[in-house]
């Protein structure tokens, strides 16, 4: 499912009330697309009378950029010629 597909459909909840903080639940086809998770952290932006909730991403991991790696996008190596006195 594209994350797209959630951005104009409304989702009634009701807040709960723990000590002095409010809780907003987030309906579980959003917690499944946006892939959150108890912890996960997230950026609430308060414009006029809207309160945004966008999921933060998280920085990818080494082995996570490395599977994106295929053959179509490997390049050859380039030879810039010598540079100076590293081959001295």
């Amino acid at each position: 499912m594209n994350r797209n597909q959630h951005s104009n459909k409304e989702h009634n909840v009701t807040l709960t009330q723990y000590g002095d903080d409010l809780f907003l639940p987030l309906p579980n086809s959003l917690v499944q697309q946006y892939d959150l998770k108890a912890g996960s952290s997230v950026t609430i932006q308060i414009n006029e009378n809207h309160i945004l909730i966008k999921a933060d991403q998280d920085d990818p991991t080494l082995d996570d950029l490395l599977e994106q790696i295929t053959d179509s996008n490997r390049h050859d190596e380039i030879s810039f010629g010598r540079m100076g006195r590293e081959l001295l």
